[in-house]
């Protein structure tokens, strides 16, 4: 496994989490406009 590789799979895990995180948020944010 090179360091390039590497990097790679890190930028990559950070965006899955990015995504992910977005996701959660707008759903959150959604139900709030749901409840309200």
């Amino acid at each position: 496994m090179k360091v390039n590789d590497r990097v790679t799979v890190k930028t990559d895990g950070v965006r899955v989490v990015l995504a992910w995180y977005w996701q959660l948020r707008s759903l959150v944010k959604a139900q709030c406009t749901w409840f309200r």
